[in-house]
């Protein structure tokens, strides 16, 4: 995984295990430190919602700042491309 000393924003992107925060997520989260960085979350899931994982982020990266996440079920393709650049105007100004 590589080095995030350097930026001030982290994007976040995984998808939903389990109604859990993925294994490898927890990795790169308990590894990294994200003290003073904004965090910017985007989660994708299967229909069963976000579950447990928005909670784990907050807790394990406790210093960061984090925004509000981006969340999609995966089978809503057609809504992607229109949502995502919604969210992302709604981003900017934040960072």
């Amino acid at each position: 995984m590589g080095d995030v000393a350097g930026y001030q924003t982290v994007f976040l992107g995984f998808p939903i295990w389990g109604m859990a925060l993925p294994a490898p997520v927890r990795t790169f989260l308990t590894t990294h430190d994200l003290s003073d960085k904004t965090l910017v979350p985007f989660i994708t899931h299967g229909g069963y919602g976000t579950g447990s994982a928005p909670r784990s982020v907050a807790d394990l990266a406790s210093g960061a700042r984090i925004l509000e996440p981006f969340v999609l079920q995966a089978d809503q393709e057609r809504e992607t491309l229109n949502r995502v650049t919604a969210w992302l105007q709604a981003v900017e100004p934040e960072l």
